[in-house]
C-alpha cells in the first residue's frame, strides 16, 4: 500500500540567505516540520510516537 503525504511550505523572505538562496538551516527545519506533521496525520501524538 502506498500513501502520499505532503505539507505545503511557503518560502518567506527571512528564509533567504545573503546569496539569495533558501538557507540550508531552513531545509532541516522543514524536514522536522514535515516529520511532526506526518506523525500527527498518522494519528500519533508526539508522546505516543516517542513511546514506540
Amino acid at each position: 500500500m502506498s500513501t502520499i503525504f505532503d505539507l505545503r511550505i511557503t518560502v518567506q523572505p527571512e528564509h533567504i540567505d545573503v546569496l539569495g538562496h533558501v538557507n540550508n538551516v531552513m531545509y532541516i527545519q522543514w524536514m522536522q516540520d514535515v516529520a511532526a506533521a506526518h506523525i500527527e496525520k498518522l494519528g500519533l501524538g508526539l508522546a505516543q510516537y516517542l513511546e514506540l
